[in-house]
């Protein structure tokens, strides 16, 4: 069960739901959403950070310009000491800013990829670093889980697969802004479907 964690009252709140749920006897896991201040709320909120189960993060937005980085690792360095899981959402918008394209290396390539392929590589790459960041920091392998926030059916699916080629990592499958409706409804089918359908990506794990 996915919760925004974007002030203090709502990090405060974050013990109260988990056992007014387990009261209930629910106990699905709480993932709570950070932006930004992340870092901040999970430190000044241990009780918190130790009742989530994992916390859900993008990197381009973990923080503004140099602090980035550091706020990033912060947020791994609480999940450490907390033993929770990090799933790690690469950003299509977003992407292209530790991505680009024009300082040659894609003219040079034999079949230089076009627009719409270089940002799919653009999230691909984005969110293996931050994968790679966070095992440098400690964070053991089985912990990270990478999302990539996508909207176009056919870009997820493309993403996906590389992800799943390229990596070992569990994958979070999901289309972003996939819609209402039997619009949404037919999207998403398709989407995830297309996306678990080759043996190389059966392993993404739905979490």
């Amino acid at each position: 069960m996915r919760i925004t964690v974007d002030r203090d009252e709502a990090a405060a709140a974050v013990p109260h739901i988990r056992d007014r749920l387990a009261r209930m006897g629910v106990s699905a896991p709480l993932i709570g959403d950070f932006h930004y201040i992340g870092h901040k709320l999970l430190a000044d909120h241990p009780a918190c950070a130790e009742a989530l189960d994992k916390y859900r993060i993008n990197p381009g937005n973990v923080g503004f310009r140099n602090k980035r980085d550091l706020q990033f690792g912060q947020i791994v360095e609480m999940a450490l000491r907390h033993g929770k899981c990090v799933r790690i959402g690469a950003n299509w918008a977003r992407s292209t800013k530790n991505y680009d394209a024009s300082d040659g290396r894609n003219a040079v390539l034999p079949k230089p990829l076009d627009g719409r392929a270089v940002m799919r590589e653009a999230m691909v790459q984005s969110a293996l670093l931050s994968a790679a960041r966070a095992e440098e920091l400690g964070l053991a392998r089985e912990r990270i889980i990478l999302s990539a926030k996508v909207s176009a059916v056919q870009d997820l699916i493309t993403v996906y697969r590389t992800l799943a080629v390229r990596s070992s990592y569990a994958l979070h499958l999901g289309l972003t802004e996939a819609g209402m409706g039997s619009k949404g409804i037919v999207a998403s089918s398709a989407a995830l479907g297309f996306c678990c359908r080759k043996e190389s990506a059966t392993r993404s794990a739905f979490r």
